[in-house]
This record gives structure tokens, C-alpha cells and sequence, in this order.
């Protein structure tokens, strides 16, 4: 019996690459994605949140957060400057981080939970670095 050759259809294979990429980049974006919808559908709940975060002027600053998530979302997704996308997304959620999960401030009874929340956005940091990283290599 003769053993079969396989052959590898390179265009295939980079077909699939690609959606891969292109969904795992839509996974990465959507909780950005859902939060940036969610403020812009409820306005005044994002500038409640702006508000108890201390965040002044709250207006401003909850359009420019949603301005942020979105757009920077769409540049990620659709490869349009991505790197910057990626950038703008990794430097929202490291802020984010420092305001909402100050874990250091935190009661004891409360810091595993900060210290958690922190770690979680820290890695979507690492994630942000990557993409930035891996567009600039291209």
C-alpha cells in the first residue's frame, strides 16, 4: 500500500488564519464593544459612573470613554490602524484599572476582590501589547 501525500493548500490555510485572527480580535474588542453601546444607549448612566469615580467633568469624559471603546474597537477589528487602536485600547484599560480597582486603597476584606479585577484588566493590557506589537511587525 502506498502511503498518500498530503497536500497543503497554503491559501486555505491563510483563509483560515485569517478568521481566526479576525475573531479572536471581535473577542478581545467585546467587552469594549458592549460597554461603548451600553453608555451610548444610556448616556446618563455613564456619566453617573464618571461621577462615582470622581471623574470631572463627567460629561466629557464618559463621551470620550465611549469614543474610546468604539472607535478604537472598529480600528482593532477592521485593521485600520490597528496598532493605534490597540494602543488607545490598552492605555483606556490600564486607566481604568488605576480608577476603579485601587486595590491598594482597598479594605482588607476587600483587596483579594480588587486584586482580582486588577490582574483581569492587566492581562487585557498584555493582550492590547501583543496586537500593538504584532501590527508593528508586519
Amino acid at each position: 500500500m502506498q502511503s498518500e501525500k498530503r497536500h497543503i493548500d497554503i491559501q486555505s490555510l491563510w483563509a483560515t488564519f485569517r478568521a481566526l485572527q479576525s475573531g479572536l480580535l471581535l473577542l478581545l474588542c467585546s467587552p469594549y464593544i458592549y460597554w461603548g453601546v451600553t453608555r451610548l444607549l444610556d448616556v446618563d448612566a455613564g456619566i453617573r459612573q464618571m461621577e462615582a469615580y470622581g471623574l470631572l467633568p463627567p460629561a466629557p469624559l464618559s463621551a470620550v470613554a465611549i469614543l474610546i471603546q468604539l472607535g478604537a474597537s472598529v480600528m482593532v477589528v477592521t485593521g485600520f490602524w490597528r496598532w493605534i487602536g490597540a494602543l488607545c485600547l490598552a492605555a483606556f484599560t490600564l486607566a481604568a484599572a488605576l480608577i476603579a480597582h485601587p486595590f491598594w486603597q482597598a479594605l482588607p476584606k476587600d483587596r483579594n476582590g480588587e486584586i482580582m479585577m486588577f490582574g483581569a484588566h492587566m492581562i487585557l493590557v498584555g493582550c492590547w501589547v501583543a496586537v500593538v506589537w504584532r501590527s508593528l511587525r508586519k
